[in-house]
């Protein structure tokens, strides 16, 4: 069964099961599909349109920066270490995102978010730099 089809909790926590076997493997395209489709299953579940929309539109903005661009311009590798371990916090940051959103606690779940965001926005932001700097 496609994780698309699937509802809520059920579909995003199939997500996080199977990023979790991408662990390691930085730069594959299931990691960047399997990232894409747990934000997208994370505002479905809102049932918001509007916010639906605009995360759509973000994720696709976030899949040129963090897997086409570096592709195209030279910037420091990470480490097999330091990838794992970035994406490993990566699937640990969705997890703690699905608990908050089962314990019904949306303070949590928004700060949760909020640091998510922050720390992927500042990589994206250094790498973009580095990059520029290194034309």
């Amino acid at each position: 069964m496609s994780t698309l089809t699937l509802p809520g909790y059920a579909r995003m926590e199939i997500i996080c099961r199977e990023a979790d076997t991408e662990v390691g493997n930085y730069g594959s395209d299931r990691w960047a599909q399997l990232d894409h489709h747990f934000h997208a299953a994370m505002a479905d579940a809102s049932h918001n349109q509007r916010l639906i929309h605009c995360v759509q539109r973000l994720l696709a903005e976030c899949h040129y920066v963090f897997y086409v661009r570096p592709g195209r311009v030279r910037r420091r590798q990470l480490s097999a270490e330091e990838a794992a371990a970035h994406m490993a916090r990566v699937v640990e940051d969705h997890r703690a995102m699905i608990e908050a959103i089962r314990a019904r606690d949306p303070q949590r779940a928004s700060r949760l978010a909020r640091a998510h965001m922050r720390v992927s926005g500042r990589q994206a932001a250094e790498e973009i730099i580095a990059s520029d700097l290194d034309t």
